[in-house]
């Protein structure tokens, strides 16, 4: 995931790299955000893919399927676990679906923080 990132560079078009890498990074991208559960993520990388021209008409209808999904959740607002590391220097984020949030303290003696979308 790291590595796509870096690649696609935050951009919405291809400036580094030739159209066809850059559209295929970007739907990479997106087919990890969402197993991942990076949702908010995979809305942006969706909409960037749906405004390239190297990106076929059948990946397209694909990623459809896939990001229709994202939307039900944000609307119904379902709940969900987001399991997850912290980098190296003990930072984590998260673009959330929602504003709002609860962190819940286990009661037993963990290394874990669970995090409650409500």
């Amino acid at each position: 995931m790291q590595a796509l990132k870096q690649a696609v560079a935050y951009e919405s078009k291809p400036k580094y790299l030739p159209k066809e890498v850059f559209a295929s990074a970007l739907t990479s991208k997106f087919m990890l955000e969402v197993p991942l559960q990076y949702f908010q993520n995979a809305l942006s990388t969706y909409q960037k893919i749906m405004k390239l021209d190297a990106v076929s008409s059948n990946v397209k209808s694909t990623l459809t399927t896939y990001s229709t999904k994202v939307p039900e959740l944000k609307e119904n607002r379902t709940h969900f676990a987001k399991t997850d590391q912290f980098d190296k220097v003990g930072r984590w984020n998260y673009r959330l679906l929602w504003n709002t949030f609860a962190i819940q303290l286990s009661k037993q003696v963990s290394n874990d923080l669970e995090l409650r979308w409500v």
